[in-house]
């Protein structure tokens, strides 16, 4: 019983964290590029690799090519969601070669 409600609060939180990320999105706020990681994060930790993959993507579309540590750090989590959640090998290993050239 308590997995279960575990699991329920765990993705009561994804949901909020999806929706507040949207949200600021949305309003075109600074603030969504933190919730955006955040929910990649967690929908990671929940194994839900295509939220995961939503969510890296859009925070890479928001980070500034100066943030390169952030970048780099969203690039390699989106590849390993790519090529080993998702098992689109094709897609992670062609993971955005020009915003690779960005970061240099």
């Amino acid at each position: 019983m308590a997995t279960k409600k575990t699991s329920r609060e765990q993705k009561l939180r994804q949901a909020v964290l999806r929706a507040v990320a949207r949200h600021f999105d949305a309003a075109g706020s600074e603030r969504a590029l933190d919730y955006l990681l955040r929910a990649a994060e967690r929908a990671s930790r929940l194994f839900n690799p295509a939220s995961h993959r939503r969510h890296l993507e859009r925070a890479l579309a928001l980070l500034p090519a100066h943030d390169a540590g952030r970048r780099l750090q969203a690039l390699g989590d989106l590849t390993r969601v790519l090529l080993y959640d998702l098992g689109d090998p094709e897609a992670g290993l062609g993971v955005r070669g020009d915003e690779l050239d960005d970061v240099r």
